[in-house]
């Protein structure tokens, strides 16, 4: 079971999401993810990936059309803490740089 859980500090609205990201739970954690998104006056989000073990390729959906719907309302989005499996999943897929940005991940950079 994975649960989503949203807290807002320093003018920041942080999500984490515990547990997997995929097709079983794709419509509630795409649910429970707008819910938390839209706090008022909070432009800055964001996703912590560190409790994710896996995501298959509707987590991918999930998280993509988060991402995009989030910086279309000019939102700051970071996605943050992801494991290096977690990571390789969205670099196969094309999506690491989308999603992830510049970060550096194991004292090394995806390019």
């Amino acid at each position: 079971m994975t649960t989503v859980i949203g807290n807002v500090q320093d003018s920041i609205n942080r999500i984490n999401i515990l547990g997997n990201i995929e097709m079983f739970e794709a419509t509630k954690i795409r649910e429970t993810l707008w819910e938390l998104a839209w706090v008022e006056g909070y432009t800055d989000v964001e996703i912590d990936l560190e409790n994710v073990d896996y995501v298959d390729s509707s987590g991918l959906g999930v998280l993509t059309s988060f991402v995009v719907m989030l910086r279309k309302a000019n939102k700051k989005v970071t996605v943050l803490r992801a494991k290096e499996k977690v990571i390789e999943v969205f670099h196969l897929a094309g999506l690491d740089k989308f999603i992830f940005g510049d970060q550096k991940f194991l004292g090394r950079r995806h390019e």
